[in-house]
């Protein structure tokens, strides 16, 4: 018999990772801008539009995180308003209202709730 047979070796082989099954990793570093994205879907057999600020890789059309209020462009108002009953309370700017006000300074792109990436080529004029 065999010492080395017997032996637990003190290094495991590499199987690669059962955590991410990335394909494919970026050949590249994202660059991210600021955008707006509407998402539409339906709900109880209406249509909606939710419209919301992100950011995308120019390159190739990573969908990233909304820029922090030093980073983006947007400046977004806090509104007070007062419910009948006379409580008052903040809120911040609609994705309408800032569709509205940033679409043509800002890209617009159209995606699915699911989407990790746009269509670079499907920009909004």
């Amino acid at each position: 018999m065999n010492n080395f047979d017997q032996e637990i070796s003190k290094y495991r082989k590499n199987t690669g990772s059962n955590i991410s099954k990335i394909e494919k990793k970026s050949k590249h570093k994202h660059q991210y801008e600021e955008c707006i994205i509407r998402y539409k879907f339906s709900f109880m057999g209406k249509n909606n539009l939710h419209t919301e600020l992100s950011s995308y890789c120019t390159i190739c059309g990573k969908i990233g995180d909304r820029f922090s209020k030093e980073k983006s462009i947007v400046e977004e108002k806090t509104i007070h308003k007062q419910l009948p009953n006379g409580m008052k309370y903040l809120t911040h700017m609609s994705g309408k209202e800032i569709y509205e006000q940033y679409h043509d300074i800002l890209p617009v792109f159209n995606a699915e709730f699911s989407d990790k990436y746009i269509d670079l080529n499907q920009r909004e004029n």
